[in-house]
């Protein structure tokens, strides 16, 4: 499946893969049979695929029920309209209403906006922007979704109201300016979690957007200035960022530095965040955090330690006793490949 996602798989040769292991594994109802299943649910992008691809999206399996879906936002078939509404209302898995939504949105129409306008009113925070980002996928912006976002950004409350601001600034045109007014907003005021969000999506290339973010560099809430300054911090220049060497990128490198000390939540980010933007005097502190007790080091240190390259340093940690630590550092090992 993830040589699938990583396209260096096709359609045709996953369904070669899963009838070999079918072969090898025979009719048995294994949890390997099962997990096959899932694949071959995943690939199902094909044209022809649609009648099964609905069946596996209702599926007692939770696995085949989420790649089926996975599969459907690919292939964006109108076919599957009916069913990816259905899971996004009923599917027990939140990961799979999540992905039932995304499809949803990459078919597009004006009937299925409206139907995710029905979802909104007893949907959860986290489905909402799952909605909110449907409603601005390319097929359904113009069939109601842009009108939907702009109701959402300017009368919804916290986090659905971001995401939908986003979404307005992200496709452009109609809305954007309302968009950036609601972003400017949530970076200014409110919860604090809204703060940070609103800091983390908000694009930079808007002025109103570095500004406010700039401003809110020196806030009270040491969670919302550590945001700011992060996000400022790892700006490219092209994007109002402080070019090296430039007595501003000092300011804020001594600022992350200064938070980055000890292993709490906000050192941690603060570390990951001097290791994206390439700041090698956060090297010794993360090769010390290798050795740490705290599972959430090793796993930061680990992971950006092979974002900068310093394999060597990383390497280490793919023998860590924890299982979830060595996967997080192996993937981090084989993304800094070269490609």
């Amino acid at each position: 499946m993830a040589r699938f996602e990583a396209k260096l798989d096709d359609a045709t040769q996953v369904a070669a893969r899963v009838g070999e292991a079918h072969a090898a594994l025979g009719n048995a109802a294994t949890p390997a049979a099962t997990s096959w299943r899932a694949v071959e649910s995943r690939a199902l992008t094909t044209e022809g695929t649609g009648p099964l691809r609905r069946k596996r999206i209702v599926d007692g399996d939770q696995n085949v029920r989420l790649a089926a879906l996975r599969a459907a936002g690919d292939v964006a078939d109108p076919g599957d309209a009916d069913a990816v509404i259905e899971a996004a209302r009923l599917d027990p898995l939140p990961l799979a209403r999540t992905a039932a939504i995304r499809a949803a949105g990459a078919i597009g129409g004006e009937r299925v906006v409206l139907a995710l306008k029905d979802l909104w009113v007893g949907a959860d925070e986290p489905a909402r922007q799952a909605i909110a980002d449907a409603w601005g996928a390319r097929a359904a912006l113009d069939a109601g979704g842009r009108r939907e976002l702009l109701w959402a950004a300017e009368s919804q409350p916290s986090a659905p109201s971001i995401a939908a601001a986003y979404a307005l600034v992200r496709a452009g045109g109609a809305g954007a300016g309302e968009g950036v007014g609601v972003l400017t907003r949530a970076i200014a005021s409110g919860p604090m979690k809204d703060r940070v969000f609103a800091i983390a999506v908000a694009p930079l290339r808007e002025a109103p957007v570095r500004a406010a973010i700039r401003k809110a560099e020196d806030d009270p809430d040491e969670a919302v200035a550590l945001a700011a300054t992060t996000r400022s911090l790892e700006a490219p220049a092209e994007l109002g960022g402080a070019p090296p060497g430039s007595k501003e990128r000092a300011r804020l490198v001594g600022r992350v530095m200064k938070v980055a000390q000890g292993t709490s939540t906000r050192a941690l980010m603060a570390k990951a965040s001097l290791a994206r933007a390439e700041v090698r005097d956060v090297v010794p502190m993360l090769a010390k955090d290798v050795q740490s007790k705290d599972d959430r080091a090793r796993e930061t240190a680990g992971t950006a330690l092979a974002g900068m390259g310093e394999l060597p340093r990383a390497v280490i940690l793919t023998a860590d006793p924890d299982p979830h630590i060595r996967m997080s550092v192996a993937c981090a090992i084989l993304r800094a490949q070269p490609r």
